[in-house]
């Protein structure tokens, strides 16, 4: 998905002649391709960067608040292209409210089973207000791991967050 998002921006973005847009094209999936398969790799800074976008504060004046927004969508985008790498550093940074949400949203899509106990954390959290997301993204990552927490949650006052919850551990059994 990450792959079809990258070409389509790339595709619909650029106002090249078309042989320019098919090579554009053609270019983009070598790079992904390598850096997915791990012969090029990003680096530290590039992960961290992106984390520091998500921790802007987002502030209501003069429509900033709707700019910040995209950028932290971009970033998070980001990180999901970088993948595995990623996991880690976002990780560390699910403390802090500014970018939690977006971080969550990145793990899930990341699916790496290193989040699964940290996202397990939020979900029965009942002062968080991303649980929601986090059953979300367990539900994504389809780790058995995530099992005891989403059966806990189904006992929730919650009605949203047992909802999800029977969701995610849908999405885990149709796996095995």
């Amino acid at each position: 998905m990450p792959l079809l998002n990258y070409l389509r921006i790339n595709y619909y973005y650029t106002k090249m002649p078309q042989m320019k847009k098919i090579l554009l094209i053609i270019f983009n999936i070598f790079i992904l391709f390598f850096l997915q398969s791990g012969i090029f790799s990003f680096d530290e800074q590039a992960v961290n960067s992106e984390i520091e976008i998500l921790k802007i504060k987002t502030e209501d004046q003069f429509g900033e608040k709707v700019v910040v927004h995209f950028k932290k969508w971009d970033a998070k985008k980001n990180l999901v292209n970088i993948g595995k790498d990623a996991v880690l550093p976002l990780i560390n940074t699910l403390d802090n409210e500014n970018a939690r949400y977006y971080v969550i949203r990145a793990l899930g899509e990341i699916g790496d089973e290193r989040a699964v106990e940290s996202l397990s954390v939020i979900l029965l959290d009942t002062t968080c207000g991303s649980r929601r997301f986090a059953a979300i993204a367990l539900g994504k990552i389809k780790s058995k791991k995530a099992i005891p927490a989403l059966k806990k949650a189904l006992n929730d006052n919650d009605d949203v967050i047992k909802k999800d919850a029977r969701v995610a551990l849908d999405q885990i059994n149709a796996e095995r």
